[in-house]
């Protein structure tokens, strides 16, 4: 199967999901290769299949990592028109899931809010639970306002 074929993880009814742009975006590891789970309807055609080693991908999560640090200080003093994101990796039993979380805070090296899309192998939380995720473990983050989005590397990469 080559690394462009979409395919479903799960037999589920096909579901309509919000329509933000993306709301999720979720990595498994499957047969050696990265799952990204896109804002499609479950079923046949809501995952995208690609290479783990996807340079593109992992500079846009260096690229994150890296200003990290800028967005937690920007977490620190927000606008009223902002709001913030982070994709956290969290673990399964197939690997990780990346998540998005929705309205982050950060303290002690975590941050913590709330699991903005459902999960597909995690099975720790829900849609709408509040969950915690280490620094270490955030892959990107994204901050909206009227103006448009800052952040977001890895959506960018695969759209």
């Amino acid at each position: 199967m080559a690394d462009s074929d979409v395919t479903s993880p799960v037999n589920r009814p096909a579901k309509r999901l919000p329509s933000i742009v993306l709301v999720m975006i979720g990595l498994l590891t499957a047969y050696g290769l990265k799952v990204l789970v896109l804002n499609r309807p479950y079923g046949p055609g809501s995952v995208r299949r690609v290479n783990s080693a996807n340079p593109e991908l992992q500079l846009a999560a260096k690229r994150a990592q890296s200003e990290l640090d800028s967005f937690i200080a920007e977490l620190a003093r927000p606008t009223p028109d902002e709001r913030f994101a982070i994709l956290g990796a969290f673990k399964t039993p197939q690997g990780n899931e990346y998540l998005w979380v929705k309205d982050p805070s950060f303290a002690d090296g975590k941050f913590k809010g709330v699991l903005a899309q459902p999960p597909i192998a995690y099975r720790e939380a829900s849609k709408g639970d509040p969950v915690t995720v280490d620094r270490k473990d955030v892959f990107d983050w994204k901050i909206k306002t009227n103006d448009g989005v800052r952040g977001g590397y890895t959506e960018k990469v695969l759209q």
